[in-house]
């Protein structure tokens, strides 16, 4: 008992799995695919900007445009989004193929990956886990 928190009142113990590591559901882990990234594809590629450490996402894009393929979204005109993809999945080839429609949709000097990174805002997958909020 104590005496601060009354006579009949005792310290309660935490429930055991906020407490046992091995008690946690298994939605409140983070979960890792097949490339070993914490976020899903279709969350990274429709990521429109962070407010501290809460990605915020497109819901109506993801929603729509979550299937395509980085060559459907270039071709439906949505580059950023393609430019995600194609980053995410790692793939020299991937990326050069949306390289190639990118410079064939603009005319003028071709971009590389590095200018469209800093066109778009986006440098690489976030290894760490985050929180997001879809709109």
């Amino acid at each position: 008992m104590d005496r601060v928190r009354g006579r009949w009142e005792r310290e309660r113990p935490a429930p055991a799995h906020r407490t046992h590591p091995l008690l946690i559901p298994l939605f409140l882990l983070p979960t890792i695919d097949a490339e070993g990234w914490l976020m899903k594809r279709e969350d990274f590629i429709f990521i429109i900007g962070y407010q501290g450490n809460v990605a915020i996402i497109d819901g109506k894009a993801r929603k729509k445009y979550a299937s395509y393929t980085t060559r459907q979204l270039a071709e439906a005109g949505l580059f950023k989004p393609a430019f995600c993809s194609a980053l995410y999945s790692q793939d020299p080839k991937e990326m050069e193929e949306f390289l190639t429609l990118f410079n064939a949709a603009h005319p003028g000097p071709s971009y590389t990956q590095e200018q469209l990174s800093r066109l778009f805002g986006v440098f690489e997958v976030p290894r760490e886990s985050m929180r997001y909020k879809i709109l």
